[in-house]
């Protein structure tokens, strides 16, 4: 068994909403400003200059625009929701499921099994595991209690190897 607690705070969830913006828009990130180059560039080669310069600043802008609004929205939602700073959590991994336990207002435990993850991430210093799109469990590895993050790791592989999923190593 490998535990965790972690106290929820304003600087880890507006962390989370910058890696969110940037992992789960990775396709419009990229994608995007990808094909508005290339359009600028076929317009500045066959039609308008002024078009083609349109376009290239909205191909440098847009991820600009998408990764700020992921940092303002975080800092909105903290601002908004106040009571979010007041949660701690506590998780418990054993080779079945994660026992999700939230303290406010009273606690709520909920099991997690490996099954339901659509994605779990690995950074330098924090696992991020998605539930779905919407919902991520942050885990900072300098909050594990009980177990070390390469014991976390190990048992994350292979509660996940049976349903063709891995954790994917990000570098933020």
């Amino acid at each position: 068994m490998i535990e965790a607690v972690v106290k929820n705070t304003a600087e880890q969830y507006v962390k989370f909403r910058k890696f969110d913006a940037v992992q789960r828009d990775v396709a419009k990130t990229l994608a995007a400003p990808i094909l508005l180059i290339f359009c600028a560039v076929l317009f500045l080669l066959l039609q308008s200059v002024v078009m083609g310069i349109i376009m290239l600043v909205c191909g440098v802008a847009f991820p600009l625009v998408m990764l700020f609004s992921g940092i303002l929205g975080g800092k909105r939602y903290v601002r908004n929701y106040p009571d979010y700073l007041e949660t701690t959590s506590r998780y418990l991994f054993t080779p079945e499921r994660i026992e999700v336990t939230v303290d406010k207002p009273k606690p709520v435990k909920v099991p997690v099994h490996y099954e339901e993850l659509q994605a779990v991430y690995e950074t330098r210093k924090n696992f991020y595991l998605y539930i779905n799109a919407e919902r991520c469990m942050i885990l900072p590895k300098d909050c594990l209690t009980a177990g070390t993050s390469e014991q976390l790791t190990a048992m994350l592989r292979t509660a996940l190897d049976p349903y063709r999923k891995y954790i994917r190593k990000h570098c933020a």
